[in-house]
């Protein structure tokens, strides 16, 4: 058979389209290019061929013809906005000849467009000018034209560049390009020009690419026209209005933007004759570039339009050219055309994928503010050798690798041999109809054995579903690997991005406020004449400020959970919070993350459909979770006692069914155990009356570390999050609607200044404070009816002698008909929890009657040899769950069963009740509502940073506008393996539990934390220094809660970054002067701030368990261990061991009625 002669069909002749006319006429095939304009051209100034598409034009033979029009860059450099020093520079000459085979390049576009045209035509392409596509039709295939008649081909491509009609037939649907929020200046100066300049020679003499970078611009420079022209590039932000793309520039605006950056820049610029501005704008990833009828696909900016950050967007066109001519190259007969562009997708999307964002990330280190992180980049750019994720990416020596070394030729090569060999999976679409055909003979062959075999596989199911091997979140192997060592043998540490400094985040609320009006400022003035009032900052922002999308107040689970929702939408998002992050009702769960067995078992006796929507709902959402945070979230078995015969088939059928809701989302399946097996797993139960256990699978997690890493995830996603700010009011327009808030930063007064107020604007408020809720409602309406019936959850901490580690224990019939949980927990066991109703207060206090209830309980089913004491209590809490009642319903007495959403009449959107388990489900509620009630246009995310610390590697979610937050990783999960720890301790030297704790507290970053922690002075362990004797907390978590988590004070670290005050008050309180000294060296706390922060601890405390008498305990008393003496009424009820210690008879030296604490020559006897 011979080899079939394909007519394709591109729409567009641009550098794509050209690019993959070629490829394809190359291959033997006839090429027709459909182009909208009139004469042939192209418009803008300079480009760089890197060597990944100077290879293909070698061997197309075309190098020789483009080089002649070109100019070879001496080097790449970076330089300093300031003064032009430089702060890295690559080789280029001849280091990308001798390194990749293929030189770097600057050429003019209108030089390499026409090169490229007269290519084409050589080879046979036809090009029909004045062809203005409105449509295609993909099943025939065939191209509607305007004024012309329909045009057939065997393949079309659409290579019609960012405003594709192509992409938006495809679609189905109007594709607009998005903006980027960014415009660039292209500029053409003479070198003879700039020769006349003596600071402007260097430039032309020596053939280098030039980039300024500077807070929120860059510029780049390089020569072109055999070193005749100089292009000049600026970008900076778009000011352009409206709808409009392109303007000429206003050269004094021009160059004022440029006023305090380099001075060769500003004699650079004093060149310039005229020039136009374009606004910046890009695409929205497609989820796929080719149509299921197999004849069409998109190539070029159509598909992956590419910001010029990185200089590659000419670059992968020419690169889907030729991957496109290589396959057709292949093509054997007809039927193989679908599978050749489902392949060419296959190979060119992750590619290109991973370049546009790299891209973008790159935009943000070049226009990084000037600051801390800033300064880091620089330091990083003069000091070290070039390491993966290096500030100067053409200098990174993996991704330089990675992007330059591409050959088009060798990966087609690779994939159709696995195509050939059945290995690489094809086109669904084009093996349809041979499966149809397929499936109906077999039929006819195998109807005898149809219903014997629907009887094994039947029974086989139910055997393969409750038996299935299943993967546990956390045992795969990480998504990026470990770091390693490098070809010089040196430890490369992985590079994480970073968030805004907490002084930038504040900085960011403030600026989006604007000049404030003329009322707001005579109002000021006033005040500060009289001194009445309170302090307003005065501040003035640029007048072109833009106020947020949305101001989420509050920074529990369910504000985070809606600000990580809604930055991942594409929305400008600011939260604040009047305390820490979690630090009212979702730091004090149960810590379970849990569908509900009780919500089941009412849901079928009381034949509730919403309780079943509940439980269906939350292990949905459990499943999610644990895959989002595996480091932080794992699952456990939570063990029922049966204690009488027929409760084993009542309870194995609860179970079966809890296991059938969770389907694909569940994990183990639920199983019995006999009363032996009961006790080998749980040694305490109590063995009368125990006839055996069933064991089913819940989740369980850090609750505060999650809430953190939700808000750290967020922030570096480009949320402005800031802990410790207080809203002091809410601000309407003149139509009564809510469009800000007044705030001040309560750090300040702690650091004995006045908190001045400032403003922050924003489209949308959205009140998520809990227990608060009703706080916010009435700052909005005085009048506002209270929602919250809050009711106090308390819990217990005891030792991790009381419970297996890995197993937890429910009691569902206590004395007074709740339900008890009784779980391992960071090595101790946590028990509870209570539910009766309460006062709302900031930190409420566990009650003894309350602490008591549930030793009673836990005494009920464990061995009656087990004294359960007061004593053993390490630490008790209260926690406030804010039920809420319906505003709007008829019976405002009633509660609702999960979470509420209600808006106000001016706006406030309040989001309250629910629980941990929900929160993702709650947030995204709640940003559809926002969207709608506020009238938001969500998009894409263009600036996805690498939060797993490498772009090698890409598993983040296509973030194209819809909620995606069930595959969004947070901060630590992606590179988190439950083998981690072993690579710390091979690397640090920290000891096996301090290692494991870094691992399941902080995923990845643990890498950061280790490497913040100080020597030991020890031969093992090396590093880590414990800032209580008792836990694997050390001394790097507290830095690294400072740097990388915004903690502001010792309960932030204490009580939320680590979880110390949670599991052991008494040592919290002795790790309180070491924790105290960390961080004042950190943020500099002079001795006054160090005293409040003192103070303020050991109050908090009081809401942890710690005993009345020890609230005025003195820094002194804990350094000299007073802080550890009891009364003998306290030491009955805190004592962890009898007083003194017993020892047996037969040992003593001691008479039996001898006081111990007295020897006989004390002057007590005396």
């Amino acid at each position: 058979m011979s080899r079939p002669i394909l007519h394709v069909a591109i729409v567009g002749a641009g550098l794509g389209g050209l690019a993959a006319a070629i490829g394809i006429a190359r291959a033997g095939h006839r090429v027709t290019i459909l182009e909208k304009a009139s004469a042939m051209g192209e418009i803008g100034a300079g480009i760089q061929i890197p060597p990944n598409s100077s290879l293909i034009l070698k061997r197309w033979d075309l190098l020789d013809r483009i080089e002649s029009a070109s100019v070879r860059p001496s080097d790449f450099i970076l330089r300093s906005y300031r003064d032009g020093t430089i702060l890295s520079k690559q080789n280029m000459v001849p280091f990308a000849q001798d390194r990749f085979g293929a030189p770097y390049l600057h050429i003019h576009r209108a030089d390499y467009h026409q090169i490229l045209v007269d290519e084409a035509k050589r080879l046979g392409v036809a090009i029909l000018l004045k062809s203005n596509v409105v449509g295609i039709d993909f099943e025939k295939p065939s191209i509607k034209l305007v004024n012309k008649a329909e045009f057939h081909a065997d393949v079309i491509l659409g290579a019609d560049g960012l405003k594709s009609v192509c992409r938006e037939a495809l679609l189905q649907r109007p594709d607009p390009p998005c903006f980027t929020g960014d415009l660039a200046y292209r500029i053409i100066i003479k070198a003879e020009d700039m020769k006349k300049d003596p600071n402007l020679q260097e430039l032309v003499e020596k053939p280098a690419i030039n980039y300024w970078l500077g807070p929120r611009s860059h510029v780049v420079c390089y020569l072109l026209k055999g070193g005749g022209l100089y292009n000049v590039v600026l970008i900076c932000p778009d000011n352009l209005p409206g709808q409009v793309n392109t303007a000429k520039a206003d050269l004094d605006e021009m160059r004022g933007l440029f006023e305090h950056w380099d001075p060769t820049l500003k004699a650079l610029l004093g060149l310039v004759q005229e020039t136009s501005k374009w606004r910046l704008q890009n695409s929205r990833e497609m989820k796929s570039w080719t149509h299921p009828g197999g004849k069409f696909a998109l190539l070029g900016d159509a598909c992956h339009a590419t910001l010029p950050y990185l200089a590659q967007g000419a670059a992968q066109a020419v690169e889907d050219g030729a991957v496109l001519g290589a396959l057709f190259h292949l093509i054997e007969r007809r039927s193989q055309i679908a599978d050749s562009l489902f392949i060419y997708e296959r190979l060119r999307k992750g590619r290109t994928t991973r370049i546009v964002k790299g891209s973008t990330a790159l935009r943000d280190i070049f226009h990084m503010e000037d600051g801390e992180q800033q300064q880091e980049r620089d330091r990083q750019l003069t000091e070290e050798e070039p390491f993966e994720n290096y500030p100067n990416r053409w200098a990174d020596p993996v991704f330089q690798n990675w992007l330059f070394r591409y050959d088009a030729d060798r990966e087609v090569e690779i994939a159709w041999r696995d195509y050939k060999d059945g290995n690489f999976q094809r086109n669904p679409s084009s093996l349809r109809s041979a499966f149809g055909m397929a499936a109906r003979q077999s039929r006819r062959l195998l109807r005898p054995f149809l219903y014997a075999s629907a009887a094994v596989i039947a029974g086989g199911g139910v055997l393969y579903v409750s038996y299935r091997p299943r993967n546990l979140p956390g045992s795969e192997p990480a998504a990026v690997p470990p770091p390693g060592y490098g070809e010089s043998g040196k430890f490369v540490p992985p590079r994480f991005p970073q968030v805004k400094s907490r002084d930038q985040q504040i900085a960011d609320l403030k600026r989006s406020a604007g000049i404030r009006n003329t009322v707001e400022k005579t109002k000021g003035v006033l005040n500060a004449l009289l001194g009445t009032g309170d302090a307003i900052e005065e501040h003035r922002v640029e007048d072109d400020a833009e106020p947020y999308d949305l101001l989420i107040i509050g920074g529990g689970a369910t504000g985070t959970g809606i600000a990580l929702d809604a930055v991942t939408r594409g929305l400008k998002v600011a939260l604040v919070e009047r305390d820490d992050f979690a630090s009212g009702t979702s730091s004090k769960s149960t810590k379970l993350v849990h569908g509900g067995v009780r919500y089941l078992e009412k849901a079928v006796w009381e034949l509730d459909y919403n309780q079943y929507k509940l439980v269906k709902e939350a292990l949905r959402e459990r499943k999610y979770f644990l895959d989002t945070a595996p480091h932080l979230s794992m699952w456990l078995p939570i063990m029922i006692p049966v204690q009488k015969w027929w409760q084993a088939p009542y309870f194995w059928a609860g179970t079966k069914f809890y296991d059938f809701l969770a389907g694909s989302e569940g994990i183990e399946s639920s199983y019995f155990l006999t009363k032996s097996r009961a006790l080998d797993a749980f040694p305490m139960l109590k063995k009368d009356n125990l006839f055996g256990a069933l064991v089913y699978y819940d989740g369980a997690h850090n609750d505060s570390r999650m809430n953190v890493s939700l808000a750290m995830t967020a922030a570096l996603y480009g949320s402005t999050i800031v802990n410790h700010v207080e809203v002091t009011g809410l601000m309407k327009d003149e139509n009564g609607k809510l469009n800000g808030a007044r705030v001040k930063d309560l750090v300040e007064e702690k650091d004995g200044k006045v908190a001045k107020e400032f403003t922050i604007r924003a489209k949308g408020i959205i009140n998520a404070t809990g227990p608060f809720t009703d706080s916010i409602r009435k700052m909005d309406d005085q009048a506002a009816s209270e929602i919250v019936a809050p009711s106090s959850g308390v819990h217990v901490i005891l030792p991790g002698y009381y419970s297996p580690s890995k197993m937890g224990l429910i009691d569902p019939a206590t004395s007074d008909g709740r339900v008890i949980f009784f779980l391992p927990w960071q090595g101790n066991t946590i028990a509870g929890t209570t539910d009766a109703p309460t006062n709302i207060t900031q930190n409420p206090i566990a009650g003894e009657e309350e602490i008591n209830w549930i030793l009673s309980e836990i005494q009920g089913y464990l061995a009656p040899d087990i004294n359960v004491r007061r004593g053993d209590v390490l630490a008790a809490w209260s926690g406030i769950r804010p039920l809420v009642r319906d505003p709007k319903s008829k019976n405002t007495e009633s509660l609702v069963r999960n979470h509420l959403l209600t808006a106000s009449d001016s706006g406030l959107l309040t989001c309250a009740g629910g629980k941990w388990t929900t929160y993702r489900q709650m947030a995204e509620e709640t940003v559809d509502e926002a969207l709608r009630l506020y009238n938001l246009k969500s998009g894409p995310v263009l600036h996805v940073p690498h939060i797993s610390g490498t772009e090698m590697i890409d598993d983040s979610a296509p973030l194209d506008g819809n909620c995606q937050t069930h595959q969004v990783r947070l901060l630590g999960a992606h590179g988190f393996s439950k083998t981690l720890f072993i690579n710390l301790i091979q690397h640090f030297g920290l000891s096996t539990d301090v290692a494991k704790h870094l691992t399941e507290s902080y995923g990845d970053r643990a890498w950061t934390v280790a490497a913040l922690s100080a020597p030991t002075e020890k031969r093992f362990p090396v590093r880590g220094i414990r800032i209580s004797p008792l836990y694997p907390i050390i001394d790097g978590e507290v830095r690294y809660a400072v740097r990388h988590e915004y903690a502001q004070t010792a309960v932030d670290v204490l009580a939320r970054r680590t979880r110390l005050a949670f599991l052991n008050a008494q040592a919290a309180l002795e790790a309180l002067p070491y924790v105290i000294d960390l961080m004042g060296d950190e943020l500099h706390w002079d001795a006054k701030r160090r005293k409040v922060e003192w103070n303020d601890t050991v109050q908090f405390l009081a809401s942890m368990g710690l005993p009345k008498s020890k609230l005025r305990t003195t820094r002194q008393d804990v350094e000299s261990g007073a802080a550890g003496e009891y009364d003998e009424h306290e030491r009955k009820l805190y004592s962890r061991h009898d007083r003194p210690a017993d020892t047996m008879e037969s040992d003593s030296k001691f008479a039996t009625d001898q006081n111990l604490l007295l020897s006989t020559d004390s002057p007590a006897n005396k």
